[in-house]
């Protein structure tokens, strides 16, 4: 059976692609909408929700404008709930509370609505900020959680910005300590492990050029990165995680953005 993420990740590569109009919306639209359920949508068609396949969800229907969608309440009602539990929280080990958060507010962002507690959810974020610079649990910096952490400060800062409230930024206290750490974790041949001195991989690069661009500063070696992404696109025409493996849609979606990140700075 499909992988909604999957066809969310293909949705968004096409887009970034510019090549859209190549497929039929509505045959995917409608296809898409029947696979979710109540409170968003799930690894296959009708499966329990989870939010990052909900997350992808809603980027494909954003992408195709299409915006009718009967689960709306039920989706949103989700992300506040979620919401709220984290604030109840109370592990600061668990840097898997840093993906949720981020997940939660994209769905309200994506739906036109607007988390509350900022400031709460701010400061749950920044426990789990480590002194060499990235986010991780036990302060031990990981990139997938610094990836997190930085994206779900962004997003909660820009809605405080917008809300014209008076605060002083926390990333912009974090940033050199940060970018820092993040290249430090950048090897020779232009990719980015997880933590420094680990073997380059597609998602922890993406993280970290996606971080670094949130952060508004450049990967440290902006020649090499692009060479390495481009060394990953296989025979077939796609892109690997890894030179030794296959194209997977998700990889593919990790180098064009990865390209388009660095095109931007």
């Amino acid at each position: 059976r499909e992988g909604l993420m999957t066809n969310g990740f293909m949705i968004q590569s096409l887009f970034l692609l510019d090549e859209l109009k190549k497929i039929n919306k509505t045959k995917f639209i409608k296809w898409l909408i029947h696979a979710s359920n109540n409170n968003g949508w799930g690894h296959t068609p009708k499966m329990k929700e989870f939010h990052e396949y909900t997350v992808s969800s809603l980027i494909a229907l954003k992408l195709l404008n299409y915006d009718l969608l009967k689960n709306k309440n039920g989706i949103l009602k989700k992300a506040y709930n979620d919401l709220e539990t984290i604030q109840k929280f109370s592990d600061n080990n668990n840097y898997y509370v840093l993906r949720t958060i981020k997940n939660s507010i994209e769905k309200l962002m994506l739906l036109n609505s607007k988390p509350s507690h900022l400031l709460k959810l701010r400061n749950i974020i920044s426990k789990y900020y480590c002194k060499e610079g990235g986010f991780g649990s036990k302060n031990k910096p990981y990139l997938y959680a610094t990836f997190w952490g930085i994206r779900s400060l962004y997003l909660c800062e820009t809605y405080m910005e917008q809300s014209k409230k008076i605060f002083i930024s926390h990333l912009n206290k974090i940033n050199k300590t940060t970018t820092r750490w993040i290249n430090s974790c950048q090897n020779e041949d232009g990719g980015y492990g997880p933590m420094p001195k680990q073997s380059s991989n597609i998602q922890s690069t993406f993280c970290a050029y996606y971080s670094l661009w949130m952060l508004n500063q450049q990967p440290k070696n902006k020649t090499k990165s692009i060479e390495w992404l481009i060394n990953l696109q296989k025979e077939d025409g796609g892109f690997a995680g890894h030179k030794t493996t296959e194209s997977e849609m998700l990889h593919i979606l990790y180098v064009i953005g990865s390209l388009v990140i660095l095109n931007k700075n």
